[in-house]
C-alpha cells in the first residue's frame, strides 16, 4: 500500500466516523427533542384554549361543537369538549349525530390525570381514527358553561414520524454530501502529500546515487519541510565528510604506497584491515589480503606474535628477523585504540642493506687490520734491533732502509 493510499483512507476514515458520529448524534436528539418538542407545543394550545373558554358565555351543543371546530382548524389537531360526567358535548373530527353516539370519555387515562393533577398527557392507538395519537387533557374552569369540565386535543403521531423521517432523510442526505466533499478532500490532500514525499524521495535517492547538488524546489515550511531541510542539511554534511575522509584515504594511501617501510593494520577481530605494497613484498603476500585473518596471510611466526600482542594491548619490542638470505626486517608493533574501536598496527623497516653495510664495514676493518699488521711487525723488530745497539754501520744503515720502505 502506497502513502498516498493510507493518507486517503485514514483522512477518508476520520472523516466518515465523523459524519457517522454527527449524523448519529442528530438523530438521535430528534428522536427525543421532535416528540417533546411538539408535546409542548400541544400542551401550550391546549391551555391557551382552556383559558379562553373559562371566559365562554353559556352555549348549546351545536354551538361548542362548532366552537370544537373552529379551534381544531386553528390549533391543526383534533379538538374534544368532555362535560363533568365524562359525555362528549364537542368534537372537532365527530359531527353533532356522531358525538351523541360517542363513548363516555370520563375514564380516559388523560382526562383523570388532567382533573387530579391539572393536565393529563397520553399516548395510546385511537380506534375511531386509526392512528397512534398523543391526547393532553386540561381542565376547563367556567362556572357559565357548565357542560364543558375539560379540553382535549390530539394529534396523530404519525405526523411527528413524517416530520422525523424528512428530516431523518435530510440529515443522510447532508451526511453523503459531507461524505462525498470528505472524500475529495481526502483525495486533493492526499495527492499535495504524497507529491510532496515523493519529491523528498526523489531527492534522497539522487543522493544515494552520489549527487549532492542543492536541490532547485523549496521544500515548504511546515513541519514536511523542517523535517526534509534538516535530512538535506544532514546529507549534505554527511556528504562533505565523506568527501574528506575520501581526500583524505586517498593521501593515505597515496604515503603508504610510496613509503618503503611495510604497514599492516589489524583490527580487534584480528582481520587485516589495510597492507600496503611493501608489506606484500616483504612478507610475499599474494591475492586480496584485507578482511583475512592475520593468521592465514602472515606466515612468520614472530611477527604473528608481534600483532596478537599489540592486540591484546601491549607495545611489542623491536624484534630483528631474517626472513630470507636476502631479506632482514625490523619488526615493530603498537595497540591503536580510538572512537570506532581497538586493533593493532604493525611496521616492518627492511635493514637488509643497512645490515650488508655493517658487514662490508668489518670486513673491511678486518682486511685493513691484516694488511697493516705485517708491515708494522717488521718496522718494531727493526726499530727494537737499534734500539739494542750493537749493531755496525753497514747493518744500521740496512735496516733503516727496511724500516722506510714498509713505512
Amino acid at each position: 500500500m502506497t502513502f498516498r493510499t493510507r493518507v486517503f483512507l485514514t483522512a477518508l476514515a476520520a472523516s466518515a466516523i465523523t459524519l457517522a458520529v454527527g449524523v448519529a448524534l442528530a438523530a438521535y436528539y430528534l428522536r427525543i427533542a421532535v416528540p417533546e418538542r411538539v408535546e409542548r407545543s400541544l400542551v401550550t394550545q391546549t391551555r391557551l384554549a382552556a383559558a379562553t373558554l373559562s371566559h365562554r358565555r353559556p352555549a348549546t351543543l351545536a354551538e361548542l361543537d362548532g366552537e370544537a371546530d373552529a379551534l381544531g382548524q386553528l390549533a391543526s389537531a383534533r379538538v374534544t369538549f368532555i362535560a363533568p360526567d365524562g359525555t362528549v358535548t364537542g368534537d372537532s373530527d365527530l359531527s353533532l349525530e356522531a358525538i351523541r353516539q360517542a363513548e363516555n370519555h370520563g375514564s380516559r387515562p388523560e382526562i383523570v390525570q388532567a382533573h387530579r393533577e391539572g393536565l393529563g398527557v397520553a399516548r395510546r392507538y385511537s380506534t375511531t381514527v386509526g392512528a397512534e395519537m398523543l391526547y393532553v387533557a386540561v381542565p376547563v374552569r367556567n362556572p357559565a358553561l357548565r357542560e364543558l369540565a375539560s379540553i382535549r386535543m390530539a394529534v396523530p403521531l404519525t405526523d411527528v414520524r413524517v416530520q422525523m423521517a424528512a428530516v431523518r432523510r435530510l440529515a443522510l442526505a447532508a451526511g453523503a454530501a459531507g461524505l462525498g466533499a470528505a472524500l475529495a478532500l481526502a483525495w486533493g490532500s492526499s495527492a499535495f502529500l504524497s507529491r510532496r514525499v515523493r519529491a523528498i524521495a526523489d531527492v534522497a535517492t539522487r543522493y544515494s546515487a552520489g549527487d549532492l547538488s542543492r536541490p532547485a524546489r523549496d521544500y515548504g515550511s511546515d513541519e514536511i519541510g523542517v523535517v526534509a531541510r534538516a535530512l538535506d542539511a544532514s546529507v549534505r554534511e554527511i556528504g562533505r565528510r565523506a568527501a574528506e575522509l575520501t581526500a583524505d584515504r586517498a593521501r593515505m594511501e597515496a604515503i603508504l604506497a610510496g613509503m618503503t617501510e611495510g604497514v599492516l593494520v589489524v583490527n580487534d577481530q584480528g582481520r587485516l584491515q589495510l597492507v600496503n605494497a611493501a608489506a606484500r613484498r616483504m612478507l610475499r603476500l599474494e591475492g586480496q589480503a584485507e578482511g583475512r585473518h592475520y593468521l592465514e596471510t602472515v606466515r612468520h611466526p614472530d611477527i604473528a606474535a608481534q600483532v596478537g600482542t599489540a592486540l591484546r594491548g601491549s607495545a611489542g619490542e623491536a624484534l630483528e628477523l631474517a626472513l630470507s638470505s636476502q631479506l632482514t626486517i625490523m619488526a615493530r608493533s603498537a595497540p591503536v585504540r580510538g572512537g570506532g574501536g581497538s586493533g593493532a598496527v604493525v611496521v616492518l623497516h627492511d635493514i637488509t642493506d643497512l645490515r650488508r653495510a655493517d658487514r662490508i664495514r668489518r670486513d673491511f676493518v678486518a682486511n685493513v687490520s691484516h694488511e697493516l699488521r705485517t708491515p708494522l711487525t717488521a718496522i718494531r723488530g727493526y726499530v727494537e734491533a737499534l734500539a739494542d745497539g750493537g749493531v755496525e754501520p753497514d747493518e744500521s744503515r740496512r735496516f733503516l732502509e727496511v724500516i722506510a720502505r714498509h713505512t
